[in-house]
């Protein structure tokens, strides 16, 4: 697969994710967040860029951390 096809896949997925982070359609929303966030992950690896490296690990990392948190509270 094309970075460039990975990259627009995960833009999508980041779209997505924000547009279905209601309550009523929990995880879908969070959960496309985490993908939007790996793949770019992915492409910042690839074009070694590590402010987009730091942005999307942290973004990844948070989101994980949100949906554990919320699964062991509830």
């Amino acid at each position: 697969m094309k970075i460039d096809h990975i990259k627009w896949a995960a833009t999508v997925a980041l779209i997505a994710g924000t547009a279905l982070n209601t309550p009523l359609l929990w995880p879908l929303g969070p959960l496309l967040l985490i993908l939007g966030g790996i793949l770019w992950l992915w492409v910042a690896l690839v074009w070694r860029e590590l402010s987009l490296v730091v942005t999307n690990a942290a973004m990844v990392a948070a989101g994980v951390a949100s949906v554990i948190y919320t699964l062991l509270v509830r």
